[in-house]
């Protein structure tokens, strides 16, 4: 998280949980993220995961809807077709 002062780094929280049954009229998505600690008012909190992404099927396949993969990041695939 973001903490006020002349600090740069970004401090891990160690203390969260994954509830994947939370409810669907505050999280659509039925999943929210519950953070037992730190964090400041107003400042940023970042969130990093990974995940497995599908593979593509079809030349013509739109690389983000088949596989999840975002545009950002979509360059990596050369690389690992190299």
């Amino acid at each position: 998280y973001d903490h006020p002062g002349p600090e740069t780094d970004w401090p891990l929280l160690r203390h969260w949980r994954l509830d994947q049954d939370a409810d669907t009229t505050d999280f659509p998505s039925g999943r929210a993220l519950i953070i037992y600690e730190g964090g400041h008012p107003g400042h940023t909190i970042r969130v990093a995961y990974k995940a497995t992404f599908d593979a593509l099927t079809s030349i013509g396949d739109d690389v983000e809807a088949v596989s999840g993969l975002h545009t950002e990041a979509h360059d990596i695939l050369s690389l690992g077709a190299a």
